[in-house]
């Protein structure tokens, strides 16, 4: 790849690449100087930074300015990135593609010599576990989370992204989520992702921790911070997600149950409210009502002046008898006659009292019957309803019991008087008539 065939340095045993172990002439050089070569080999290790070898030649490998901390392996402007191994007593500069499963965790070089021991370059993106050669990060925001993984080829970057949030309101909130390719590239520690955005993201990625320059709706850039995540971390957030989707909802429900319910309360408590200030003025019009028609029952005075009337026309009766009695015999028949009209005359004013009497039982003793009964109702529905009444109607539920007692006795007396004069107006027709045979004029 870099144009060069694998280099094989051998060191001597008695080497051992550690930072004591020899030292460059140059100022402020520390490495190894084999010093048995015929060209000569320089191996730098940086204070907390990788090892960055180059072939230069055929028999020389040397450091070079520029370091690739995210992938651990240094790769020239232009060239693949190669892979270098320190093995026991052999320094190797093998020009192969690094491999996409190689990101392994950032590690320091150890080398050793004739100790026996062994070591590998290695640093850049932390490994997922489970994932080798994926690196998997984890942005996190208020509402909405998103997993970003990818491959590095040569700094090329390929995969995926997740994101998912939640979406529409309480109590018909969910979890919407959406899904698409990721592209990017990475340069050291400066990286820009492409993840379904109208702009690409722009940002550093160190180790465990991602940073992306976010452009906001008002037009400013925020910094938005992501993690190293495995699968099972994201899972756990879906998860967690769908629980607050899930208790917003809940407590939606409850609140809108609660609303309802203190709604369902004041809607009753204004109905009844409103049935008991209709029924205090019910109470009210039907005590007038009943005080009114109990007055208009107790003035009636017309079965007594049928009773009048009857009484007169039995004594016109009774004085065209005695004219008949006094008269000449030849005018004792027309006399009956007269006597027995008078008693037809009483026998009319018997049927106007019992006509009376039923216009006053449908007419003023119904209605004072019917206020009376309006007023009880009225009473029984605002106990019902657990008020108290606004008017006293015991006096009027008094006035009116006795107009109807009254009315009652006022009755009774109208038929028996009434039915005695049409019994004695008849009698005395009978003995005009009599009078009248018992002579023969």
């Amino acid at each position: 790849m870099l144009g060069v065939d694998p280099v094989q340095v051998q060191v001597p045993a008695a080497l051992v690449l550690t930072r004591q172990a020899g030292r460059d002439t140059r100022p402020g050089r520390q490495g190894i100087n084999t010093g048995s070569l015929d060209r000569r080999l320089v191996i730098r290790r940086h204070e907390q930074r990788v090892l960055y070898m180059r072939a230069r030649m055929v028999a020389a490998c040397r450091d070079l300015p520029g370091e690739d901390a995210e992938a651990g392996f240094y790769a020239p402007p232009g060239q693949a990135r190669s892979y270098v191994s320190i093995r026991r007593g052999t320094v190797s500069l093998n020009p192969l593609t690094w491999p996409l499963a190689g990101k392994l965790a950032a590690v320091g070089v150890v080398a050793a010599g004739a100790a026996g021991a062994s070591a590998a370059v290695a640093t850049g993106y932390a490994n997922t576990p489970g994932e080798p050669g994926i690196a998997t990060y984890m942005c996190s925001g208020r509402s909405s989370d998103m997993l970003l993984q990818w491959r590095d080829s040569s700094g090329d970057l390929s995969g995926t992204y997740e994101n998912a949030g939640l979406s529409g309101q309480a109590p018909t909130e969910t979890v919407s989520s959406g899904s698409g390719g990721l592209s990017g590239t990475v340069a050291g520690t400066a990286i820009t992702l492409s993840v379904g955005l109208s702009q690409p993201l722009y940002g550093t990625c160190s180790g465990s921790q991602l940073t992306l320059n976010v452009p906001q709706q008002d037009g400013t850039i925020q910094a938005g911070t992501c993690t190293q995540a495995t699968i099972s971390q994201w899972n756990n957030t879906i998860a967690s997600l769908n629980g607050t989707a899930s208790s917003d909802n809940n407590t939606a429900l409850q609140q809108q149950a609660q609303a309802s319910s203190a709604a369902a309360q004041q809607q009753a408590q204004q109905q009844h409210d409103q049935q008991v200030s209709q029924a205090q003025q019910s109470l009210s019009g039907d005590v007038s009502t009943l005080a009114s028609d109990a007055g208009t029952l107790n003035g009636d005075k017309s079965l007594g002046g049928d009773i009048t009337t009857m009484k007169n026309d039995y004594q016109t009766g009774q004085n065209d008898w005695d004219t008949e009695q006094s008269d000449s015999c030849s005018n004792f028949s027309s006399d009956s006659t007269t006597v027995d009209s008078d008693a037809t005359t009483v026998d009319s004013d018997l049927t106007t009292l019992h006509s009376d009497i039923q216009t006053l039982q449908s007419g003023d003793i119904q209605s004072v019957q019917t206020d009376l009964s309006n007023v009880q109702f009225d009473l029984s529905t605002l106990s019902g309803l657990g008020a108290t009444p606004d008017t006293n109607a015991s006096p009027a539920i008094a006035a009116g019991n006795q107009a109807l007692k009254s009315a009652a006795n006022a009755i009774t007396w109208a038929n028996q008087n009434g039915n005695s004069i049409d019994t004695q107006a008849h009698a005395l027709a009978t003995t005009a008539d009599s009078f009248a045979n018992s002579h023969g004029c």
